[in-house]
């Protein structure tokens, strides 16, 4: 089971609050790093049926295991929350050390590490803070009302047996409508916030669900699960696609010839136990027909990270799992495959992304109308949680660049192919209204196609001329758009279905935006594939350290194994430096005897410790310590509750409780 101790959910009201009225911050984290938005609502996004005030959100992982984690996010600019994966399994024994970011990515993890009943009241809690935050005056009443929509997306594996099990049904149940633990939390919100007991809750924090096809999910259960979720739940559906779809042959390729990291050996087992592509394909096309004919929606995520050979010794398993940079392009690669593959199919899918995302790509990322766009390795890095703001800073300043006044103006602008998308849909549409027409009665086929491909040829150069005039921005044809599905309607009756031939303006639109998407990400996996800063050359320098021994007191005190912390267990403390005469004791049989002491001495005014019921002993910080040390061992440790205390005997650590005199 977990070292997780969770925060008492009173605990965190009344440190949010406080905290931030007294000191400026949030969870330790300053305001001058919180995201405060752009003029406008040029960030909103819709996904999975609800809107989202931006596309950027933090990946299943240590970002989204603990309410505090998720409020941080939030804080940063994250809105779409795709939260740590569950299982049944929720008594499992994880390796420590298990994260390692030194200059790539690699981990030994696999779902949450708590219970899930946990999980439930985390998710929960994290759920209602971040209400409570956009109800109150903290942020401002205007910032709240542009950038305050969230999504949560429930994230679950890894076969049919656990995810269809009672305690997992009731699981997901409790997220669709978590009304009874909303009820229960609110008792819990201390009597000096009791404002907050009285605020809407909305009960039902998901509406989609993530299925990570990772760690064993067996290929011939992942239709069934989709299928069990779609009709069971009711749920939209997202499948998480493993890096291994494109084949041994071409991830080798990529990661050795053209990125040169030669040292990364690839694990066999993981592409002949994992899906394969014709497979997914098949998957695909068969759960977006299950899910439209309910009325939900499918989604695909690329990617999960790539299982390769532990060759540095830092974990005590045979494998380990990588991610950061040169997932990066190897994602891209899969996500190329997979539209061309899918053909038209692909603009009726919405997907995701996350894979080696940083502060550098994000921006360029988005363009490919991916929505959201995931960030989890770089996070692990300082200043941490601070990114977030600066991801949606630079995709800001980019759209602004363009001219794009919002995410979808964005896809079209961002490489100049708003008129090449616009012809390419028109192009495919005059084929299909041959390949159609083919089929109608001899005497009327020939002036069919001609009259329905003369429609074409005068709505597209509609659509070309009203881009000219509105500066380029086609959600801007209003009157256009009216006249557009005005004759969608009457003009394509005859055709039958097609999933090239539009019914709406609306429709239309998402085609050609697809299309933009497609010579975007042309251009964008060619660019990358050749780009430096993806090559081992530039990405496996190990950072440097000094010489020094870190201390119990007195460390260089640059604050990175607090920033880099996602479950923020490391923390500042300030104390005045002085110097203390001591003596010690020792404990014999015979009793207790004064041995020499010697001199205390507190050369600084900040200090660091470590909060141990937040600690799941990742390691983290012992990678990214500029001394030699690991700080989650050696700085001060402080408790939550007694029990944890007595419970944690092999450290030595703090317990301080407040004097119901005081």
């Amino acid at each position: 089971m977990s070292a997780f101790q969770p925060i008492p959910f009173a605990d965190l009201i009344r440190r949010m609050f406080l905290e931030y009225q007294q000191h400026g911050k949030i969870f330790g984290l300053a305001k001058d790093k919180f995201f405060w938005g752009f003029p406008g609502e040029i960030f909103q996004t819709q996904y999975m049926g609800r809107r989202a005030a931006t596309p950027f959100g933090p990946a299943a992982g240590p970002h989204t295991q603990l309410a505090q984690n998720l409020v941080l996010a939030w804080l940063t600019g994250a809105r779409i929350m795709e939260l740590k994966t569950v299982q049944i399994l929720d008594e499992l024994s994880l390796p420590r050390p298990c994260i390692d970011t030194e200059n790539l990515g690699f981990n030994v993890e696999w779902s949450q590490e708590l219970s899930l009943d946990e999980s439930l009241r985390e998710y929960v809690k994290a759920w209602m803070l971040i209400e409570m935050l956009k109800q109150s005056e903290l942020l401002g009443e205007e910032f709240t009302r542009h950038y305050g929509d969230t999504i949560f997306d429930l994230s679950i594996g890894y076969d049919l047996h656990g995810i269809t099990s009672e305690r997992m049904h009731a699981y997901i149940q409790e997220l669709q409508d978590a009304q009874k633990t909303i009820d229960a939390l609110r008792q819990e919100i201390p009597e000096d916030f009791r404002a907050m007991r009285d605020l809407e809750y909305n009960p039902h924090i998901i509406e989609s669900v993530t299925l990570s096809t990772f760690h064993g999910c067996a290929p011939d259960e992942i239709a069934k699960i989709v299928r069990y979720l779609l009709q069971e739940h009711r749920l939209n559906v997202i499948i998480k696609f493993n890096p291994t779809l494109l084949g041994q042959d071409e991830v080798r390729w990529l990661l050795h010839d053209v990125l040169g990291y030669t040292d990364l050996a690839l694990s066999p087992d993981a592409f002949e136990q994992n899906l394969h592509f014709e497979q997914a394909l098949e998957i695909t096309k068969d759960a977006f027909q299950t899910a439209a004919s309910l009325g939900k929606s499918l989604g695909l995520k690329f990617t999960n990270t790539l299982v390769v050979k532990n060759h540095k010794g830092y974990f005590g398993d045979d494998v380990m799992y990588l991610s950061g940079t040169p997932l990066h392009v190897i994602a891209l690669r899969l996500l190329h495959k997979v539209r061309n593959a899918l053909g038209d199919l692909h603009s009726h899918i919405q997907m995701s992304f996350s894979a080696g995302v940083d502060q550098k790509n994000f921006a360029e990322t988005v363009s490919l109308n991916l929505m959201p766009v995931t960030a989890c390795t770089d996070l692990l890095k300082a200043p941490g949680y601070a990114k977030g703001s600066a991801y949606l800073k630079n995709l800001g300043e980019q759209m602004r660049a363009v001219g794009a006044i919002n995410l979808p103006d964005y896809v079209m602008k961002r490489f100049h192919n708003e008129v090449q998308a616009v012809q390419d849909v028109f192009a495919k549409l005059r084929h299909e209204a041959h390949q159609l027409g083919g089929e109608l009665p001899q005497a009327e086929r020939e002036s069919s196609i001609q009259a329905q491909v003369q429609i074409f040829d005068d709505l597209e150069t509609r659509i070309l001329e009203a881009l000219q005039k509105n500066d380029h921005s086609l959600e801007l044809l209003t009157t256009d758009a009216l006249i557009i599905t005005d004759t969608l309607n009457t003009s394509t009756q005859k055709f039958g279905q097609s999933f090239l031939f539009p019914n709406t303006f609306q429709e239309l639109y998402q085609s050609i935006l697809a299309a933009a998407a497609d010579r975007n990400l042309a251009t964008l996996l060619e660019q990358t594939m050749h780009d430096p800063r993806y090559t081992a050359a530039k990405t496996m320098r190990t950072p440097k350290k000094l010489p020094s021994e870190l201390a119990l007191y007195d460390c260089t005190s640059c604050g990175r194994c607090i920033d880099i912390c996602p479950n923020t267990a490391n923390f500042a403390y300030y104390v005045k430096p002085s110097r203390v005469e001591y003596v010690n004791y020792h404990l014999t049989s015979d009793g207790v005897k004064e041995v020499a002491g010697g001199q205390f001495e507190l050369g600084k005014f900040y200090q660091v410790a470590n909060f141990d019921d937040c600690c799941n002993a990742c390691s983290l910080c012992a990678i990214h310590c500029v001394e030699q040390g690991k700080p989650y061992q050696t700085k001060p440790k402080y408790f939550g509750s007694r029990a944890k205390w007595e419970t944690q005997r092999e450290s030595d650590g703090f317990f301080v409780e407040r004097d119901a005199a005081t």
